[in-house]
């Protein structure tokens, strides 16, 4: 846990926007939009830990429905 916040704070310290709460993903989860406009979501369920970056104009990455739909699918395989 503590090096999943040491990542996340980080890597957020680089970027202009400060990472926003995400509710409904999993224990705790963040988004915000970095340098080159990627998104970046941070998401930790339980002892696992997904992290996604992409640019903010895919749709998967558009809205919170669509981030937690995608977080899904990817802990679902795992």
């Amino acid at each position: 846990y503590g090096i999943w916040t040491a990542t996340k704070d980080s890597e957020a310290s680089s970027d202009i926007k400060e990472p926003i709460s995400v509710a409904g993903i999993g224990d705790e989860s963040y988004t915000w939009v970095g340098q080159g406009d990627y998104r970046k979501l941070y998401v930790r369920r339980g002892d696992l830990t997904l992290i996604i970056r992409g640019p903010s104009t895919l749709p998967v990455l558009s809205t919170e429905s669509t981030m937690i739909d995608l977080a899904d699918r990817l802990f679902g395989r795992i």
